[in-house]
């Protein structure tokens, strides 16, 4: 079986460095496409620098970031109401 060696680099090193990247890499993608930072996320793709620009992106940039679900959204224009009882009969006649 042919394996793949970088010269000067142990294969047991080279191992260690992918499982040490792997969860930073995706982390940071994971975070930042759910803050939809669309140049995070190609970048953190494509370069890789051994988890080092992914621990500054999660630590650093994304960290000042908020995801904001739609019901926040609606809940701070108050265009979200909770149900009242009037509500929930109407809808249990309907059924």
């Amino acid at each position: 079986m042919n394996t793949i060696t970088i010269p000067g680099v142990s294969p047991l090193i080279l191992t260690l460095i992918v499982l040490w990247t792997i969860p930073w890499k995706g982390i940071a993608l994971w975070k930042s496409a759910r803050l939809s930072h669309k140049w995070w996320f190609i970048i953190l793709l494509i370069v890789n620098t051994a988890g080092i620009l992914e621990i500054i992106y999660i630590f650093l940039i994304a960290r000042k970031y908020n995801v904001e679900t739609m019901s926040e959204e609606l809940a701070e224009k108050d265009l979200l109401k909770p149900e009242t009882k009037n509500d929930t009969d109407n809808k249990s006649e309907l059924l």
